[in-house]
């Protein structure tokens, strides 16, 4: 074939000649649409209704419960708020040891018991820093992680893919 021939002729199948000013049949006239504005709110539930796995995740503490007994102190919701923060109790409980400077610790059917007296919003503080540490995923902020242990070394794994390597207490 030659270079100046590019299409057939519709009705004969026949070849023609390369004419540069012929203008090429479309299909459908294009449509001109303008364009919608959306706020931020709805581009917000947009994107939500298409990736719902994106969605940032929240999760509500409840403040700690204390029962003081002497020179004891009881913490009475620490089961609860362990579940809820998805983290074995034993891991968060060296957590308060090391940061509380605390040598006596023991986990009974009534929570978390140990020797001293703390303030409940000291408490609180201390289990937000745990949270910031050990459960928010660093690169997407969600909290579905988990801890995994790997040749002596501690990873925070999020289910975005996120391998972060975490202080191990």
């Amino acid at each position: 074939m030659s270079a100046d021939v590019d299409a057939r002729n519709d009705d004969t199948g026949d070849l023609k000649p390369f004419d540069p000013k012929r203008k090429k049949k479309r299909a459908c006239a294009p449509v001109y649409l303008e364009p919608q504005i959306y706020t931020y709110d709805e581009m917000l539930k947009m994107f939500y209704a298409k990736c719902p796995d994106a969605a940032i995740q929240t999760f509500k503490l409840p403040p700690p419960t204390l029962a003081i007994h002497g020179p004891h102190t009881c913490w009475m919701n620490f089961t609860k708020i362990c579940a809820g923060l998805k983290r074995d109790q034993v891991h968060v409980m060296g957590y308060l040891r090391t940061e509380l400077g605390l040598k006596e610790m023991s986990i009974t059917d009534r929570g978390l018991v140990y020797r001293g007296k703390t303030k409940e919003r000291d408490l609180e503080s201390l289990v937000k820093k745990y949270a910031a540490e050990y459960v928010t995923c660093r690169a997407c902020r969600g909290i579905n992680t988990r801890l995994e242990r790997k040749n002596r070394l501690l990873f925070l794994t999020c289910v975005c893919g996120s391998k972060t390597r975490v202080e191990d207490i």
